[in-house]
């Protein structure tokens, strides 16, 4: 069963150190770039503002991604470096968290049409891969 962390049960502090540690950690491949000072600044200001994200639940939703990252082959754009790590880690959230995806409740308009059968395919595709590895 994938769950998605309680932030109350978060023990690690959201600063700098951790947050460009657990970018870096699952991302300094794909994006060599991710702990440059204008990209990370976006990148923070998401987690800790729009999107509330403890640290633990930062760490599940950048594994998550990782393992998972081919979904999204030719089916979003490619924007700025900061604005597409938003993006996918933004569905990402969603996919695992959000309650009308978790259950299964296309009718709950919370996006546009796209993002949400995307959101929605995502969630599928992930689970797909958790049950296969699990």
């Amino acid at each position: 069963m994938l769950v998605f962390p309680n932030k109350l049960s978060n023990i690690y502090p959201s600063s700098d150190e951790n947050i460009q540690a657990v970018l870096l950690f699952y991302f300094k491949d794909k994006w060599p770039f991710i702990a440059q000072s204008d990209t990370y600044l976006k990148l923070k200001t998401w987690i800790l503002g729009e999107a509330e994200l403890s640290m633990n639940q930062l760490e599940f939703c950048c594994r998550v991604l990782k393992y998972n990252f081919d979904f999204f082959d030719g089916r979003i754009k490619n924007y700025e470096a900061a604005t597409q790590i938003i993006n996918l880690l933004s569905y990402t959230k969603d996919a695992i968290s959000r309650k009308s995806v978790l259950d299964n409740d296309p009718t709950i308009k919370w996006a546009s049409n796209n993002r949400i059968k995307i959101t929605f395919d995502y969630r599928v595709y992930i689970l797909k891969n958790y049950q296969q590895n699990s």
